[in-house]
């Protein structure tokens, strides 16, 4: 025991400062600590003799035992110079007093406060303002406890103005936490921010590019719609024309194809149609004309914005003034590398083409030249499968179609339409005796003679083996008789070289007329080899014509 009060008393005298101001310091702080401390004890102490005494209640002394013993820790800390423990012990001192006080009387209250400011002037001496405000906080809370449980109370005026104090820093000190809060939120909501808008910024253009490509593929659908409603080529580029016109906003628009010399090029179709000054079936050199060639050489468009002064337009340039022409855009017709022709767009106001709408245009021209192209292989089929493969007259089909056309014409309108049925004499005997390569020779030289000996309106078509029909438009019974019997005597007075044979045919013909009681083209056909199977009957090369009075039902 006694040395354990010489170490106390040690701790109490010797400074652990070597300068004279901070030894100063400590024995100011310690001999504050000790009187306060003494001060307790002593009252801690007349409180025991006053519950001997039965003056004072048990509760009292153990409410005073654990605030000494919270004091005598505090105090061994400070001295060690562990201000923020001590500072955690007072904290739990306040808390004591805010939950014991209403067993405390003014002057317990007094002296422990007394004990409170002690720790607060010694923290404010050494220095150590953290522990300084972990003391006022604690303080300020217990104002605040105080003033709840007794607001009449003679400490009542000081417990009004610290809680009022408090409230104000600890509000301060949220608005703090609030801010550097609201700062981070602020910068998150600014990095959001960021990122919303570039993602609209995407979004947009992917949006645009969806527009831009909606449109690219509604005008292809419907260059493609229209370039399959027909199968004439006109037609289809008139559709074309009307589509791409008002999908790239043009004034107006012309296609023209490569006429059978490669050498120039032949207006076929215009939008939008110019019924008193039109363009059509006018013709646009290739060969000077830069342009244009530049474009079917290159297989690719061209975009002039100046069109009435640029050198490459000079061959053209009465066209492009004739047609207000002030920009145009040209594209090539091309399939399978194939040069069809060309389109021209055509602006009235001067403008720059863009890169987006050159591709366009050029991709629906593309889909109008594979429609041209279906068409003319449409055209061949057709003009086969109705066409005589030795010939290359009508056959039997082709007559059929284009003969019917002309005999409703002729009956509706009352008019003329004679028939000739022609037979190659003995062309049996040509075959057994040259071969048949030769009878096809023959059948070849005999339709050239038709067709030398005819009009282009007429219609003339092999019906089989030998057999000929030729439908005379606009020709009574009379002046077809004589177109048959010239040609019978034309064929007669000519000679046939193949090879090294010369042959000498004769003909043998039929001609009947359209009449009211007429049913059918292949009635009047039928009439037309009755007339001819006279005419065989009679001797060959002759023409039998069936008269009125002869004509059979």
């Amino acid at each position: 025991m006694k040395q354990a009060f010489q170490r106390l008393w040690k701790s109490l005298t010797q400074p652990t400062s070597a300068d004279e101001e901070s030894q100063t310091r400590e024995y100011m702080t310690r001999a504050i600590l000790a009187l306060m401390a003494g001060a307790l004890f002593c009252f801690t102490a007349l409180m025991v003799a006053g519950v001997a005494a039965g003056l004072i209640l048990l509760a009292d002394i153990f409410i005073m035992l654990a605030i000494d013993l919270i004091v005598i820790i505090s105090w061994g800390l400070v001295l060690r110079g562990r201000w923020r423990l001590a500072s955690s012990f007072s904290i739990a001192l306040f808390f004591l007093l805010g939950v014991f006080g209403t067993y405390l009387n003014g002057l317990q209250t007094t002296l422990i406060l007394a004990y409170a400011l002690a720790i607060l002037l010694t923290s404010m001496l050494s220095g150590q303002r953290s522990a300084w405000l972990m003391l006022v906080a604690s303080w300020f809370v217990h104002m605040g406890l105080g003033l709840l449980r007794d607001p009449r109370s003679w400490d009542g005026v000081l417990q009004v103005a610290l809680p009022v104090g408090g409230f104000l820093w600890g509000e301060t000190l949220l608005l703090g936490i609030y801010a550097s809060q609201l700062r981070g939120l602020v910068k998150k909501a600014r990095s959001h921010s960021v990122a919303l808008q570039t993602e609209i910024l995407e979004r947009k253009v992917v949006e645009e590019e969806i527009r831009r490509r909606n449109r690219e593929l509604s005008l292809l659908n419907q260059v493609v719609a229209a370039s399959t409603s027909s199968l004439q080529v006109e037609a289809i580029l008139q559709t074309v024309l009307q589509e791409l016109a008002v999908g790239l906003g043009v004034s107006q628009g012309a296609a023209a194809l490569i006429n059978s010399d490669g050498a120039s090029l032949r207006l076929v179709a215009e939008y939008p149609i110019q019924q008193a000054v039109t363009i059509v079936g006018e013709t646009i050199p290739i060969k000077g004309n830069l342009s244009t060639q530049y474009v079917l050489e290159n297989r690719k468009a061209l975009a002039i914005a100046d069109a009435q002064n640029d050198p490459r337009m000079a061959v053209v340039r009465d066209l492009m003034h004739k047609r207000g022409v002030a920009s145009i855009l040209i594209l090539p017709l091309i399939v399978h590398k194939q040069a069809y022709g060309t389109i021209g767009l055509d602006s009235f106001e001067p403008r720059e083409f863009t890169e987006e709408e050159i591709v366009l245009a050029t991709n629906a021209a593309m889909a109008a030249a594979q429609a041209i192209e279906n068409a003319r292989l449409y055209a061949e089929v057709q003009r086969t499968a109705l066409r005589d493969d030795v010939t290359d007259l009508l056959n039997r089909r082709g007559l059929a179609e284009f003969g019917h056309r002309e005999f409703e014409r002729a009956r509706r309108f009352d008019r003329n339409l004679t028939a000739v049925f022609l037979d190659v004499d003995l062309f049996k005997e040509v075959n057994d005796k040259y071969s048949h390569a030769v009878g096809d020779a023959v059948l070849r030289q005999i339709a050239k003679y038709i067709q030398v000996n005819t009009r282009e309106v007429d219609l003339v078509a092999r019906y089989g083996g030998d057999e000929f029909v030729i439908l005379l438009v606009e020709a009574d019974l009379e002046r077809a008789a004589e177109v048959a019997e010239r040609l019978r005597k034309f064929v007669d007075a000519t000679p046939l070289v193949v090879g090294v044979s010369v042959l000498q045919l004769t003909v043998s013909m039929g001609v009947a007329c359209l009449r009211q009681d007429t049913r059918d083209l292949d009635d009047l056909i039928a009439q037309a080899d009755q007339a001819l199977y006279r005419a065989k009957q009679s001797g060959r090369n002759c023409v039998d014509v069936m008269k009125i009075s002869e004509w059979s039902s």
